[in-house]
């Protein structure tokens, strides 16, 4: 993937807009999706609902923590994305925090067609029993670079 199509900040797109087409799991009723970089934090990005404010999520670049972490889509999956056979999806998974700790899903992440705009939460039974996964040791050790660029 091109990092032109990763980095749609220097495009005339000021805040990505996603449309996901049934919606997110939980949140079938919001189709349309912003995604904006969290202020001052440069591993999270934000998806939120354009229509309802209150609707959001963080999302996180699993693959810089996750060196393992494999996220193959289904048929199904990439038809729904409108990927080709030469398109690769950007890969996020939902952040969650939970008794004053920070978890991701690595089980169901966000699958992305930035050419398209398109969205759609994805299952991987291969890595079901991890819906929960703590982020507190994998955050603590990570420094460097900045990782999670918006789309």
């Amino acid at each position: 993937m091109d990092l032109e199509a990763r980095n749609l900040s220097s495009s005339a797109w000021e805040r990505p807009v996603l449309h996901f087409s049934r919606g997110l799991p939980g949140l079938e009723r919001y189709r349309w999706f912003e995604v904006t970089p969290v202020p001052e934090n440069h591993f999270f990005l934000m998806l939120q609902s354009r229509e309802e404010e209150a609707v959001g999520m963080f999302l996180l670049d699993p693959f810089p923590f996750f060196p393992g972490y494999r996220c193959q889509l289904s048929t199904s999956d990439r038809e729904d994305l409108e990927l080709d056979d030469h398109q690769s999806p950007l890969i996020y998974t939902t952040v969650s925090i939970w008794n004053e700790e920070m978890f991701t899903n690595l089980a169901a992440p966000i699958g992305i067609n930035v050419a398209r705009r398109k969205g759609k939460q994805v299952y991987l039974p291969e890595y079901s029993k991890q819906l929960r996964v703590s982020l507190a040791e994998v955050l603590a050790t990570a420094a460097g670079p900045k990782i999670a660029e918006p789309l």
